[in-house]
């Protein structure tokens, strides 16, 4: 182009202006509507020895504080630049701003920057040498100078050109210009120098935090709060990167809440069109609600149906049919996914539920979410089934059952990409997997409790709602007919010939005590359980070979089993316990839970005769003597809401029921919050179950108050240590009980089972640290101290901690630490259309590397008072840019569309220690 251009009309206006600047000697003058870093880059080199006069201004539509805006735009523009080294471009304008050329001081004409702003002002202006005018359309930015179509034309009449320049110096003069220079220079020398590494720690967890304010999709959508905001982004993270994700969270939490939430989300992006729901049938009503308050198709399942042959039924047959439909654009989820903890039937044959889903989830590709409160009762092996409901995209593994790798000639059990756990220290990996997300009331209540006089509280779309105060209690009763029931069992009239049963998880063991654990299990149960039992093992009743002859069994049996008909209320000692728990809370909902349907049907009739002002209910009904049923949903579903009309949104009936008795069978899925009462008349086999029975009333309600949670204990009497251990499957099943108990307060880190008689928790906050016995081995024979939750946890609550501080952060801030790693890394946080992605790049190995955002945050994690390390920061630039501007090229999006939000130079701690010693070294010779 022709150096003397005077006119232009097109793109790249730098072209015909450059020439223009070269030849400038002593100043030039700008004035532009909007002025960039990346802009003025383009002409700084051209103006060395010149003194550089800028006067930015803004319209009327801009912000009021516009030293402020023009600060802000130079801050965003450098966040979406993609030059190589930035910093070398922002320290010559530091530079010239700070006027610190120094190689012109000789001839006391030092050459310097300085910027005004002006409002109203968005003229386009290039005075040169006081000699020419550029007028036009032009702004010093890179758009301006480089991409837009800009009209421009020079003036070099002496005259007109002193019109222009004394109307700038008019402006620049002008009461209402303000000064940003020193302002300018202090921005951009913060620019330069490295931030404290916890801010960059602080900035990446932010990542992790939704920031938008949700609007419901329809009315009668429930909003999430703003914990379960948090852990729907992971989640959603979670299934973008691996399609499957397992939701842990304390019963209460709101898992329909945020899986709908997911689902919403995840359907507006357009990543799925239909929702498929296996979940109890109680809770149908709910899912569907929800979901259609979300718009998004769906179809809700019973999980009982994924084990019916498609054959069978006509529900059986639409499952089908759905199941046929699978694609990409469908996510399965699974409520209460600890049901499917048992991958094998009686023999070790693989359930149809289990074939069935994993077969279509990884032929169709479809997205599959996980939901409990309870992932396991025994060990590693329950939470490892459940994870093979999601796609098989895990690391390759080869492992056995047991958690072994697979050496030559061994079967392998699991497909090698199956998400999977190891036996040893499996609760720490759970929380760690990539796939997982732990979450405990204990740690919302810390990190989001609001602390009143009342109590602890939690504000949420809906209002409100108190996190509750917990009173455990332990109540030890006798167990009746002592003496008697040991002498039965010391003496194996309940032992049969060994043979192979199924047990309550789906597997099967050969034993000879199938009948004994019953009859304890009916002896600390009620009379009438026992009852029961005793009638069955008398008349032969149970597919069993027993050991003792028939005669003898009834001879020995008879004289308790007339006993116990003969019993009167009065003389139960455990429910006469009872009947007095219940006169103390005569006003408030009570739940009962016993494990025995002859114990759920007389501690009914019992209550009624010896409290009848209190109704009673309870889905289990007599059929006779010797056998029970269990209501049809429809007419359990009317009685819950007898029960808990708040909690299922029904007006409250004339004919409200006060105190209802379940089993086992109806501890999870419903909502009966309405109670503040819960007792364990019998306890249960497995923590699982005292966690979900707890589950029932431990939920957040819409005023303070207190929940109550009992746990009955048998206890023996008679001191006769040969029939005590004889008979010692009671009180097995409680030390077995506790010990697993413990180990379940890993998840929901709150109590479940009294340490003493009497314990009272005013604040679930405080629960953050227990020890417990590892029961990967199941035994207890190691010791270790966790924190409750996923490790993520730790770092959203360092962030509630410090929110003002980041909060106050700008974005495009760079840090370095050590760390104990062995690689140099350069990680970087970059945000293109509201999406983080995390980049990192191991500059030892000069290659890029895929870590979970988890690996991350454990390797940038720091204290407010980490130092900064000491690196080459034009590595960490340079570096840092090009890995944004490879990722810009790989997903084919324009530079200017992605924004730095920071980056941190990790320096293995190893390589630090070694310099010292260096150092030391030298200093000594």
């Amino acid at each position: 182009m022709d150096k003397h251009v005077l006119d232009h009309w097109d793109r790249r206006s730098l072209d015909a202006l450059l020439p223009h600047f070269q030849r400038a000697k002593v100043s030039v003058k700008i004035s532009s509507g909007f002025f960039t870093v990346s802009g003025f880059d383009l002409i700084q080199s051209a103006l060395i020895g010149t003194k550089t006069f800028i006067l930015v201004g803004y319209d009327d539509t801009q912000s009021a504080n516009l030293v402020g805006k023009l600060l802000e735009d130079i801050r965003v523009d450098l966040m979406r630049w993609g030059r190589a080294n930035r910093r070398e471009a922002v320290s010559l304008l530091v530079a010239k701003l700070s006027k610190q050329e120094i190689y012109f001081r000789e001839n006391d004409d030092e050459p310097y920057a300085d910027a005004r702003v002006r409002k109203n002002d968005h003229s386009k202006v290039y005075i040169i040498d006081d000699e020419m005018v550029w007028l036009g359309s032009l702004n010093l930015t890179n758009k301006g100078l480089i991409d837009n179509h800009e009209s421009n034309g020079a003036l070099t009449e002496p005259e007109r050109v002193q019109t222009w320049v004394r109307f700038f110096m008019e402006k620049w003069d002008a009461p209402d210009t303000k000064d940003l220079t020193l302002e300018l220079l202090q921005r951009l020398r913060a620019w330069l120098e490295l931030a404290d590494p916890f801010h960059v720690y602080l900035k990446s967890i932010q990542a992790l935090v939704p920031r938008e304010e949700p609007e419901p999709p329809r009315k009668g959508y429930k909003l999430p709060a703003d914990y379960q905001r948090v852990i729907i982004k992971r989640i959603i993270r979670q299934l973008k990167t691996y399609k499957g994700a397992m939701l842990v969270a304390s019963t209460g939490m709101g898992k329909t809440v945020m899986a709908t939430d997911v689902c919403y989300k995840l359907h507006r992006e357009r990543i799925i069109d239909s929702v498929l729901v296996f979940a109890p049938k109680l809770t149908h009503l709910n899912w569907e609600e929800d979901l259609d308050n979300a718009g998004i198709n769906h179809q809700t399942f019973s999980r009982e149906i994924l084990g019916q042959k498609r054959s069978l039924g006509k529900e059986a047959k639409r499952l089908q049919r759905y199941l046929d439909k699978l694609d990409d654009q469908y996510i399965i989820v699974i409520d209460e996914s600890h049901y499917f903890r048992n991958e094998n039937k009686s023999g070790g044959k693989q359930k149809l539920s289990f074939s069935r889903v994993i077969e279509r989830v990884n032929e169709s590709g479809c997205y599959v979410l996980l939901l409990t409160a309870t992932p396991y009762a025994k060990g590693f092996e329950d939470i490892n089934n459940q994870l093979k409901l999601l796609p098989h995209c895990g690391p390759e593994r080869m492992q056995t059952t047991s958690g072994q790798f697979v050496l030559s000639g061994m079967q392998m059990i699991r497909h090698p990409n199956a998400w999977a756990i190891p036996r040893h220290n499996f609760l720490e990996s759970f929380r760690r997997l990539e796939v997982a997300t732990l979450i405990s009331t204990s740690w919302v209540a810390r990190n989001f409790g609001i602390q009143a006089a009342e109590g602890d509280y939690l504000e949420r779309p809906d209002g409100e709602m108190w996190i509750p105060h917990l009173n455990l209690l332990k109540v030890n009763v006798p167990l009746p007919f002592e003496m008697e029931m040991k002498n039965l069992i010391g003496k194996d009239y309940f032992k049969h010939v060994k043979t192979s049963i199924p047990t309550r998880d789906g597997g099967f063991i050969t034993t000879e005590s199938s009948i004994e654990e019953r009859v304890s299990e009916a002896w600390s149960s009620s009379p009438l359980a026992l009852q029961v039992t005793l009638f069955q093992v008398m008349e032969d009743n149970y597919d069993v070979s027993f050991k003792v002859r028939q005669e003898k069994r009834r001879e020995s049996i008879e004289p308790v089993f007339s006993e116990l008909q003969e019993m009167s209320y009065q003389d139960d000692p455990k429910l006469q316990a009872l009947i007095q728990i219940i006169s103390k809370h005569e006003s408030e909902k009570i739940i009962v839970f016993t494990l025995r349907h002859p114990t759920a049907t007389y501690l009914k009739t019992a209550i009624e005769r010896q409290l009848p002002d209190m109704s009673t209910a309870t889905p289990i009904q007599q059929l006779d003597q010797m056998n029970y049923a269990t209501l049809e949903d429809d007419a359990l579903q009317t009685m819950i809401q007898k029960f808990a009309p708040i909690s299922n949104n029904v007006e409250p009936p004339l004919d409200a029921i006060d105190i209802l008795i379940l089993t086992n069978a109806h501890s999870t899925g419903i909502n009966l919050q309405d109670a503040n009462v819960v007792i364990n008349y019998d306890l249960a086999w497995t923590p699982d179950v005292i966690i979900q029975r707890a589950g029932r009333i431990m939920r957040f309600w819409k005023e303070p108050r207190q929940v109550h949670i009992y746990a009955f204990v048998g206890v023996f009497e008679e001191d006769d240590p040969i029939l005590t251990y004889e008979a010692s499957g009671v009180s097995r099943q409680l030390a077995s009980l506790t010990a697993r108990s413990n180990e379940a307060q890993e998840i929901i880190e709150i109590p479940i089972l009294p340490e003493d008689e009497h314990q009272r928790i005013t604040s679930l906050g405080r629960f953050s640290r227990v020890t417990l016995e590892d029961l990967g081995e199941l035994e207890a024979t190691e010791v270790e101290d966790y924190s409750g939750g996923s490790p993520f946890l730790k770092h959203i609550t360092a962030l509630i901690q410090n929110q003002d501080l980041a909060d106050a952060l700008r974005d495009d801030i760079n840090s370095a630490k050590l760390y104990d790693g062995e690689h140099e890394i350069i990680y970087l946080l970059i945000r293109h259309q509201g999406e983080f992605e995390w980049l990192v790049f191991n500059v030892s190995l000069n290659q890029l590397e895929e870590w979970s955002n988890d690996n991350l945050l454990e390797a940038i994690a720091c204290n407010e008072d980490e130092s900064v390390a000491v690196v080459d920061k034009e590595i960490l630039e340079t570096v840092a840019q090009s890995m944004r501007n490879d990722w810009c090229q790989r997903n084919n999006v324009h530079s200017s569309e992605v924004e730095r939000i920071c980056a941190m130079y990790l320096k293995p701690r190893m390589v630090e220690d070694n310099l010292n010693d260096l150092v030391r070294i030298d200093a000594v010779n």
